[in-house]
């Protein structure tokens, strides 16, 4: 025990991972094999995914609904309306892509989780984005299958199953593709609304120089960008599963339309004789339907390319994936809890009076401390002037009682929740009430402060020892409800500020007011959070719950009230 004791304080460099424990505790990173911890990252994601049963079948119900809303858009287009189908196989292709967008705000959010458990060794990135992956493809198989299985049909592409294969799998690509470019962009993020607002302009860019909107002929110097586009090479691949089958390439059309047109002209007995006959006559120079229709956006008939689109797509999931790993394993994204604003002048200048304030000795504190213990007083140990003048008062209550009615649907009758409770509360004391939960309590205070309205109320309650009227009592008296309501797009100095003008007395100036406000501030430690958004309760972005709780505390602080 005494040589084990020994070499655990030893420094790392003088102890050897000789034992078979030692190599399995610290001779890796992590405390099993990968495999190991890409099976239990992999249940544990497709827990998340599963128990978001509202999200998967949004998802599934927008195919459906967006594949017949197109599928009617388009439906049964003739083999010689080939732009219109150009068009209705790129914004398949976009549809599809889009479609991963809603994951951002999920990963944006999971990134957290996931920094928490990389940060605790707990597995490694590989196996997260792994495992984020693999939870994807299942969604994005389905997806696209509801999606195809209704469009390709309805809009009248070549029916038959290779093409409708090719179709399907080339669209399943470009899904996990861009769910994962997604993903990375989510890592990558400050924040959600960067996330929801970087993927625009790239995006934008992959269609304009998808070859549909600008034909690469005209695109110049910036042609470049045409091959870096994810929707070109999908949608040069879905062209040639198309327009390069039997249906278009036994149909022959006039490779020139000005050639076409002259022949015509100088051959007025030919204009009703099929353009098919013409070219075997060798009439003009003549090509394929489906060649002359890919012609029209300048996509070569070489049949070599059939797979570059899916190769690309690959490619682009390979990148973008270990792009993903790198960015876990070295990007850290502290969440930015809240927001603030500019200062204003007045702010600086009571953060530069404060500053100058003197504060209380050690002695002081000692002194106080012991002067209270001795005479059992109150003390206030923080000797400086408040702004604003203060007068203190005691509450008492004398046999209250509170009855309410009971329902006739529960019996009928009265019940009576508070009997014949006295007790008081002198100033510059803290007066705790505890008791078991139904006890009471939040009745008591309920009634004490005015308002339990619903029922019957006996009994008295007075301030330094006189009744007063219930208008009177509320301007004389603070209360914390256990429900912190607040405006969520104030800061929380400027709630201090609408409380404090709201409820102090008129003959308050306004630089008493503010110097109030400091106060309080200070007394509750809310300096630092002065200029933070309140935002909504639960919000990552908004005050904790601690934090909300003290500032509905500073709140009826600040109305000075002599019962608080």
């Amino acid at each position: 025990m005494r040589e084990a004791s020994i070499a655990t304080t030893a420094t790392p460099a003088d102890v050897a991972l000789t034992s078979d424990f030692a190599r399995a505790q610290y001779g890796a990173s992590y405390p099993r094999s990968r495999m190991t911890h890409f099976k239990s990252v992999l249940a544990r994601q497709a827990t998340v995914t599963a128990r978001n049963k509202l999200f998967v079948m949004t998802r599934l119900f927008s195919a459906l609904v967006t594949s017949v809303v197109l599928g009617s858009v388009w439906f049964d287009l003739d083999k010689e309306k080939g732009f219109e189908k150009l068009g209705m196989l790129l914004f398949c292709v976009l549809h599809i892509s889009f479609s991963n967008f809603s994951e951002l705000t999920f990963s944006v959010e999971q990134k957290y989780v996931a920094y928490k458990h990389l940060d605790g060794k707990l597995f490694p990135p590989t196996s997260y984005i792994v495992a984020w992956a693999m939870v994807h493809l299942p969604i994005a198989i389905v997806e696209t299958a509801v999606f195809a299985l209704v469009m390709y049909p309805m809009v009248g592409l070549v029916w038959a199953f290779k093409n409708w294969l090719f179709f399907y799998f080339n669209l399943v690509l470009a899904n996990v593709a861009m769910a994962s470019f997604f993903r990375i962009i989510a890592l990558l993020a400050p924040n959600m609304e960067a996330a929801q607002t970087f993927p625009g302009p790239v995006i934008a860019v992959f269609i304009i120089f998808a070859g549909f909107l600008i034909t690469p002929s005209k695109m110049g110097w910036l042609k470049f960008m045409y091959y870096v586009s994810l929707f070109a090479y999908s949608l040069r691949s879905l062209c040639r599963n198309e327009f390069l089958s039997d249906s278009y390439q036994d149909t022959k059309v006039a490779s020139n339309a000005v050639e076409y047109a002259t022949y015509i002209a100088a051959n007025p007995a030919e204009k009703n004789t099929a353009v098919a006959t013409l070219c075997d006559r060798g009439a003009f120079t003549c090509t394929t339907m489906g060649t002359a229709i890919m012609d029209t956006i300048s996509i070569e008939d070489d049949s070599s390319w059939f797979w570059g689109g899916a190769l690309f797509c690959l490619g682009f999931f390979c990148v973008t994936f270990y792009g993903a790993v790198r960015a876990l394993k070295k990007v850290r994204i502290t969440r930015n809890v809240g927001s603030s604003r500019t200062g204003t002048a007045d702010d600086e200048e009571n953060d530069a009076a404060r500053e100058k304030k003197p504060k209380p000795t050690d002695a002081a504190v000692v002194a106080a401390a012991a002067s209270a213990a001795v005479d059992d007083v109150a003390v206030n140990v923080n000797v400086e002037q408040s702004s604003v003048e203060f007068v203190p008062m005691s509450i008492a209550w004398r046999d209250l009682e509170y009855t309410v009615d009971v329902a006739k649907q529960a019996g009928g009758g009265t019940k009576k929740l508070l009997q014949s409770v006295t007790s008081a509360a002198r100033p510059g004391r803290v007066l705790a009430l505890m008791g078991a939960s139904g006890a009471g309590k939040t009745t008591l205070l309920d009634v004490i402060a005015g308002r339990k309205t619903g029922g019957h109320r006996r009994g008295t309650i007075t301030l330094n020892g006189n009744e007063v009227e219930k208008q009177t009592f509320a301007r004389l008296t603070a209360y914390c409800e256990q429900n912190d309501l607040h405006n969520e797009f104030a800061t929380v100095g400027e709630a201090l500020e609408f409380s404090a003008t709201l409820r102090l007395d008129d003959a308050v100036t306004a630089a008493q007011r503010r110097g109030f406000v400091s106060e309080a501030l200070d007394i509750l430690e809310l300096r630092p959070l002065r200029d933070r958004m309140i935002g909504k309760s639960g919000d990552a972005n908004g005050l904790s719950p601690g934090q909300r709780k003290i500032l509905t505390v500073a709140v009826e602080l600040v109305s000075n009230a002599p019962v608080f």
